[in-house]
């Protein structure tokens, strides 16, 4: 009933791990009707866990939209929000001022690349104008709007 071999039954209720069962002498007897919502919970567990894997396989962090001047980088990082940007500022010619954090992977990071692909200079990095220039002032809205997903 459970999908437990009567071994692996017998073990978990001799713990206490299995609802409704009670031992007389050598004999385990279990209550049908709370083995049948132990197994229903047991059901709703799994498929919790089987979101919980699915969710914590995706890179999970953040997609940045900073810049300096006439330049904006669009990038993903998984590490603490200030630690790329910080990377970045060791290179960068003018302190970079972050847009905006939000909240996403890698493929809304690409999705952005590819709306902004008119504007790409090299790599992540952007010319902030037209449109993107247009959709940072509006504060980086999510999701990207018609007005602002055209080049």
């Amino acid at each position: 009933m459970l999908g437990v071999s009567r071994r692996g039954v017998h073990a978990l209720a001799a713990r206490g791990d299995l609802p409704g069962a009670a031992k007389i002498g050598a004999i385990w007897t279990f209550d049908p009707q709370r083995l049948k919502r132990y197994k229903a919970s047991l059901a709703r567990l799994a498929e919790k866990l089987e979101e919980i894997d699915e969710f914590s396989s995706a890179p999970t962090g953040r997609v940045y939209v900073a810049g300096y001047d006439h330049y904006v980088k669009i990038g993903f990082s998984a590490a603490s929000r200030g630690a790329r940007i910080l990377s970045l500022q060791t290179s960068a010619p003018k302190e970079i001022k972050v847009y905006k954090y939000l909240p996403g992977d890698i493929a809304l990071e690409r999705a952005l690349h590819r709306k902004f692909a008119r504007y790409r200079l090299k790599g992540e990095w952007f010319r902030n104008t037209g449109r993107l220039n247009e959709w940072i002032g509006a504060g980086c809205p999510l999701p990207l709007t018609e007005h602002s997903a055209k080049p």
